[in-house]
Formats: C-alpha cells, structure tokens, sequence
C-alpha cells in the first residue's frame, strides 16, 4: 500500500481549518444572541420603568400622558408598543405605535409579584419580545389587595427587530469566517512550501549526486534535518572509501604479483633445486600478498555504523590461546581493562587487530605483557599493549608499521601484521602509534571509536 506523502497529510490536516472555524463561529454566534437579547431586553426594561414613571393615579384609574418620551412609541407600526392593563387583562391604555397592528396583542398573566420584571418570547404572528411589570396602585375606589388596585404595565417589541440586528451579524460574522479560513489555508500553503523545501533541497541534491554532478550534500540545513544529511554524508563517504580501498588493493595486488610472476617465469630455465625452491618462495610470497590485499580490502571501516564490542572478551580469548602457544617461555600477562569499554568496529576485524598486536607482543617480550585501556575520551578508546622486550628505536617506529619491513633477524612471518592492522584501525578513522615501554620494551596504542556501556 502506497503511503500518503507529507504534503498529502499536511493537507488533510488543513482541513480540520474549517471545522475549528466552524465550531468557534458557533460559539461566537450563540455567544452574541444571548448578549443581544439580554441587551434588549434591558433597553425594554427601562422604556418599562419610564412608562411606570408617568403612570399617575387619577380616581379609579391611572392617567398615562398621549405621548411618550421614546419617540417610537408615539409611532404607527414602529414595533415596539407599551400597553397598560388591569387585573383581568382589558387594556386601559396604550400607545399609538399600537395602530395599525393586525391584530389584538394577547393577554398573558404575568408570572411574577408585582414590581419584579418578567420576559418571554411570544410566538404570535408577528413574534414578539414582552417585559411585563405588575404593580400596585392606590386609588379611590375598587380597592383590592390590601387598598390597592393592580395594573400589569407591559412593552412588546416586535422580534423582526432582534432578528434584523441577528441577520447582520451574522453575514458579518460568516463574511469573516470565511475570509479567516481561507487566509489560514493560504499561510498554512506557504508554510508547507518553507517547510518542505529543504526535503526538496535534499531531493534534488540525491539526484545531481547519482549524476555525478555533486560529491555529498550541503551542510546547510535546519537541525531536524542536519542529522540526516550528515548521516547520508558518511554513508556516501563510506562507500566513496570503499570503492577506492577495492580499487587501491586491486592495483596494488596486480603490481605485487608482477614481481613474483616475473620470477616464476625465470625458473623455467633453472635446474630442478633452484626451480622447487624458487616455487616455493614465490608461492608462499604470493600468498601473503593476496591475503594482505584481501584483508584491506574486506576492512569493515567507519565505527560509527557498528554496534559497541566489549572489548574485554576478546583480549581475554586472544590471550588465553597465546599463553598456551607460549607456555614454554612462561609469559606473564595483565590485563587491566574494564568490562564496559567497547569498540565500535566489527567483532571480526577486531579480532584480527588484537591477534596481529598481541602475538607481537608475546613474541617479542622477554616476561610480561601487559593489556590496558583506557574511558571514552571525545568518542575515542585506547587500548595500550606493552611489552618488555628489546623495544624499537623512535627513529624506526613509522617504519615498523610498513608493509614488508622487519626489524628483528627471525625468519618467521614476512612483515605485513602490523601494516594489516594499521590498514584496519585507520579504516575505522583510528589510529595506530608506537611509544617507549614503561619499563624497556615497546608500547603500540590502537586508539579506535569506542564507548563506555552500560
């Protein structure tokens, strides 16, 4: 199944945009009814209380002046009517903005005691918004409750004339919704055009390396994805130095081996002696070339792609197999090196390194070797191995690590150890050194890519 590429989710993340809109218009529009009706219905409030204010008593009845104060009441059909009743609901007064009604306003009892305000909405053709207020009035005769007559005072505003206000803000309010929805997709584009440019640097640059028109990727780049351009960096230079370490030793060993052809081929005319000796020696000298070139060729290389590899276990069994080879000479060996220090390279070069190191170190020691390494130090271990043997002047210490170079007089080997792990540390981005023993003797340092495990 073909996955969604990131500009597709960033996308299909864009389109809950318009759902958070949605929802917070909602909010605001319900938000803003409320606010609008309580808003009414405190100005009809207080047309309430001024229509109370000019009611004046007047015999049995109450004396309310032609006109008001709020010039819609004196109004034909302006909306909004005040209305003046009795206990039993016939209108003893109301305003002129009452002509020309289609029809009677409806009488409601009021739900509260006199002098408490009461609201509703009344669904009657047309709607109606209605404050009513029930008060108390002393007059001359038809005394009730108490020596006082009651009188209902009410104001009745059309609701055409809230839902008028409501329809307006809400074209407003959709207007900017939607001008707000469109403005956050178009900045959410060009933000994903900004964020997406650097893959897309990244894209294009993979496509001029696989041309060969660039060497690696630029190191400019935001962090997130700095990371993974050095990453490919190091991956394309581990198999720029690969290809060129199969190249090199390709070469090398078609040059190595023209020697020893060229002597092969002289031996014909030699007499059988000669012949079989000159075979022998060019064969076993052959072989060493090929294994050599070989070794430097398969070197794992870069430490940083390898898993930590302790390195206790490894000196452990390369030296519990040499004291056994060299338990006629009664060799002594320490070994301080701590169970968390690790290698990064490959369990199998490092095999390859400590054996060539060690053996060397027993072969030419008199009594002791000792093994030492030391904590991580900028992402590097080194391992020290000592020995108490003649040692190695410093003038010859470079050429010691030479291929085919020996400075002792024996007849066994022919030289290529220590450049073979020379080839192999420095394929880790390491380092191989010789230095003074403590005592006599010669120390060889392997300082590698390593790590403290826990």
């Amino acid at each position: 199944m073909r996955r969604l590429s990131l500009r597709a989710r960033f996308w299909l993340l864009t389109l809950v945009i318009p759902f958070f809109v949605v929802s917070a218009g909602w909010v605001v529009y319900v938000a803003y009814q409320e606010s609008l009706e309580r808003a009414h219905i405190d100005r009809l409030s207080a047309h309430l209380y001024l229509l109370l204010a000019a009611a004046e008593p007047s015999g049995d009845s109450l004396q309310l002046p032609e006109e008001l104060q709020e010039s819609r009441f004196n109004q034909a059909q302006s909306g909004l009517v005040a209305v003046v009743r009795n206990s039993d609901g016939f209108i003893v007064w109301q305003s002129r903005s009452s002509l020309g009604l289609p029809q009677t306003l409806p009488w409601l009892a009021p739900e509260t005691e006199p002098g408490r305000i009461f609201h509703r909405r009344v669904d009657a053709r047309p709607g109606y918004l209605q404050v009513q207020l029930p008060a108390l009035f002393a007059v001359d005769s038809g005394l009730v409750e108490n020596g006082f007559r009651r009188y209902v005072f009410e104001v009745w505003q059309q609701a055409s004339l809230l839902e008028q206000e409501s329809r307006s803000f809400t074209t407003t309010l959709s207007i900017g919704l939607v001008i707000v929805t469109l403005a956050l997709c178009a900045i959410v584009a060009l933000f994903l055009g900004w964020a997406l440019r650097p893959l897309q640097n990244v894209t294009r640059e993979l496509g001029a390396i696989e041309k060969g028109e660039m060497d690696t990727l630029s190191e400019n780049y935001p962090k997130e994805i700095a990371a993974l351009t050095h990453a490919l960096n190091t991956v394309l230079d581990v198999e720029r130095r690969q290809r060129e370490r199969y190249r090199n030793s390709l070469g090398d060993l078609a040059h190595s081996l023209k020697t020893p052809l060229a002597v092969l081929r002289g031996a014909i005319d030699m007499n059988e002696e000669e012949r079989r000796r000159t075979l022998g020696e060019q064969v076993a000298r052959m072989d060493d070339v090929v294994t050599y070139q070989l070794k430097r060729a398969s070197a794992g290389g870069e430490g940083v792609w390898h898993k930590p590899t302790p390195i206790l276990p490894l000196v452990t069994r390369v030296t519990s197999v040499l004291q056994k080879v060299y338990a006629d000479r009664g060799m002594y060996c320490e070994i301080n090196v701590a169970e968390d220090v690790a290698f990064l390279a490959d369990e199998a070069d490092l095999m390859e390194m400590l054996g060539n190191l060690i053996d060397n170190a027993f072969k030419y020691g008199d009594a002791e070797v000792s093994i030492h390494a030391s904590g991580e130090v900028d992402g590097f271990v080194t391992l020290s191995i000592n020995n108490d043997g003649p040692g190695i002047p410093a003038h010859d210490w470079e050429k010691a690590l030479q291929r085919g170079v020996r400075l002792d007089s024996r007849p066994i080997g022919q030289g290529i150890g220590l450049s073979v792990v020379r080839e192999l540390v420095e394929s880790y981005r390491g380092e191989l050194k010789l230095a003074s023993g403590v005592s006599d003797g010669v120390t060889i340092e392997m300082i590698m890519p390593g790590r403290v495990v826990s």
